[in-house]
């Protein structure tokens, strides 16, 4: 591990392991059946005929707060997608520190969840939760409530034990961040007060394995857009056209197959402007804690070949931008052959982007290039979103130092610190309204199938998440004099 990562082992932290794990299997039970009945809400945001599953789903989230203690309240509830916001004080939201010097923590995440089809291969209705061989299977069992219950039951061991009573902790749960946080992003300003902290926890990542912690150190941005190419006005007979019709589906892989160079590189020009090159630290940090080539195949089912291969894994997968194709469409898809040229063909495309990069010009640039290179042919360039921007974290973050011993205890064994490919985009603008230090933690796994049938979560992992942020919370908190 980095010398730059360390910290100090928390006072009777065996006792404090052994006195959570038994809160928690007293109390496993009652977890379960609250959070199944969390999950039994419908709350799909991308589904607008379950607006209001949204809101009944944030009322419900606000209820268990104000059960704890918590002052809250739902805001922008008039979108049909509330923001539940909630401080462990008694009063206004933006109430000043509960002691002299405390440190202000802000939790971050979101009570909706992605779309269930197709429904056909669930094994269980997705809204009806089923425990099965320790495992807890409903859409949205670890993304996002699964995760965001522990937090929750973790702040209640806190209140049980009156150490919450020292604390300075703020909640920030959205009901669109499968959505695009529309609610959220267009109304952090007016939030800024309340979300002020010194460390911005969220639990929405996961780790690589269940026998070892992981802190994601970084996130990368996102921009995507859907390229059309049409041609002739209707599909046309290949045999009698072939040879004199220009052919979209033949122009739009041609013209695919040139964004990349042979290295993998992504041949438009000015893409790479303003990404630098990671330093020794972070990629020790990173090739220290990924799988090797042969464990990615093994796990995925794809060799470890794509992006640049001048880099190692760890580096392409987080800290490189990148250019991928998410679809590709054209002409005639049904059993046989059917011999035309068809009339158009189309391309979903997305970038993940790195610190330094600006989406909207890294977007622009990508979508004149194809533009510029397309020969007779119309070509359309729709559905362009820029994210936010990307996330990275100093390996000198004095959360991340705060946590690590906490994690070792926990684990027996030293966290591994990973930069992570994917993007929660409302992250970067959470970080930089709030003033905070962001620590991602999470202990969601592979196999928990998040955006897919049969999502599920291991309780074993739940019970992790608990006792991690119990121990975090503790050691964020604490008011430490230095020299």
């Amino acid at each position: 591990m980095s010398k730059s990562i360390s910290g100090d082992a928390p006072a009777s932290a065996s006792l404090q392991l052994n006195e959570l794990k038994k809160y928690f299997a007293a109390n496993s039970q009652r977890f379960i059946s609250e959070l199944s009945e969390f999950l039994a809400i419908p709350s799909v945001s991308t589904d607008p005929t379950l607006k209001s599953e949204c809101g009944r789903c944030a009322a419900w989230l606000l209820s268990q707060l104000q059960g704890l203690g918590f002052a809250g309240e739902l805001r922008f509830a008039e979108t049909g997608y509330p923001i539940v916001l909630a401080h462990n004080s008694v009063g206004l939201l933006n109430t000043g520190p509960i002691s002299s010097g405390a440190r202000r923590v802000s939790i971050y995440g979101h009570y909706d969840v992605q779309p269930c089809d197709p429904l056909e291969l669930w094994n269980a209705p997705p809204f009806s939760p089923v425990l099965k061989d320790g495992r807890l299977y409903a859409r949205g069992a670890q993304d996002n409530k699964g995760q965001l219950w522990y937090v929750i039951k973790a702040l209640e061991f806190l209140q049980t034990s009156g150490a919450l009573a020292n604390m300075n902790i703020a909640l920030c749960v959205e009901g669109q961040e499968e959505n695009g946080s529309a609610v959220l992003a267009q109304n952090l300003a007016a939030l800024k007060t309340e979300l002020k902290a010194d460390t911005l926890m969220v639990c929405d990542t996961g780790t690589l394995s269940k026998n070892v912690a992981t802190i994601t150190m970084g996130l990368r941005g996102i921009a995507h857009f859907t390229v059309t190419v049409r041609g002739p006005n209707k599909d046309l007979h290949s045999g009698v056209h072939g040879g004199v019709a220009r052919n979209p589906a033949q122009e739009l892989v041609r013209l695919l197959a040139a964004l990349h160079d042979e290295s993998g590189r992504v041949a438009v020009a000015g893409f790479y402007n303003g990404v630098t090159e990671p330093t020794a630290d972070e990629t020790s940090l990173a090739v220290a804690g990924a799988p090797t080539e042969g464990e990615y195949q093994q796990l995925v089912g794809a060799c470890a070949s794509g992006g640049e291969r001048d880099y190692a894994l760890a580096v392409r997968g987080g800290l490189r931008p990148t250019l991928e194709f998410n679809g590709v469409h054209s002409g005639y898809g049904g059993t046989g052959s059917k011999t035309i040229i068809p009339a158009l063909a189309f391309a979903k495309i997305s970038m993940r982007l790195v610190a330094g990069q600006d989406g909207a010009q890294v977007l622009k640039m990508v979508c004149d290039h194809l533009i510029e290179r397309a020969i007779g042919v119309t070509l359309e360039i729709t559905e362009k979103l820029v994210g936010g921007p990307a996330i990275i974290v100093s390996p000198q973050s004095e959360s991340v130092r705060r946590i690590v011993p906490a994690l070792t205890e926990m684990m027996g064994c030293a966290p591994i610190f990973r930069w992570e490919g994917a993007s929660i985009p409302i992250v970067s603008e959470l970080t930089k309204v709030s003033g905070a230090e962001p620590l991602m933690v999470g202990f969601g796994l592979e196999e928990d199938n998040i955006h897919a049938p049969n999502e599920s979560f291991a309780i074993e992992q739940f019970e992790r998440g608990f006792i991690y942020v119990v121990q975090a919370l503790l050691a964020l908190t604490k008011v430490v004099q230095r020299d």
